[in-house]
């Protein structure tokens, strides 16, 4: 596998090294946010394996030592989710304060046949 023709990964096409990066990034991200027992978490193992083996092909760099390189820019991605995610739930609970309790309250009875 080589970037010098498109690889289709997701839902478009990479065709350079950067790109094939960013997509290891992304889906590494996905991956680590929803957990491996999501629907997609097969798609994104392989998009993330077809990227890291296309720039190993391109590059003669291998697949653990891309990974290895990308491992901080998709920690530091992560945090930035997980901070926007903490600023829009905060900003949700400003503008409905019951919001914490109401969905604990449908915690507890999701799954009950009442």
């Amino acid at each position: 596998m080589n970037l010098n023709i498109p690889l289709r990964v997701d839902y478009g096409d990479v065709r350079t090294v950067l790109s094939a990066e960013r997509v290891i990034r992304r889906l590494s991200v996905d991956l680590r946010w929803y957990g491996p027992d999501h629907p997609m978490s097969g798609e994104w193992v392989k998009g993330i394996e077809d990227c890291a083996q296309a720039i190993e092909a391109t590059t003669g760099e291998t697949v653990p030592t891309i990974m290895e390189r990308l491992s901080d820019a998709i920690e530091r991605s992560f945090a930035r989710q997980e901070k926007e995610a903490d600023k829009h739930w905060k900003q949700m609970l400003a503008r409905n304060p019951y919001l914490d309790a109401q969905i604990k309250v449908e915690e507890v009875f999701s799954g009950r046949n009442f």
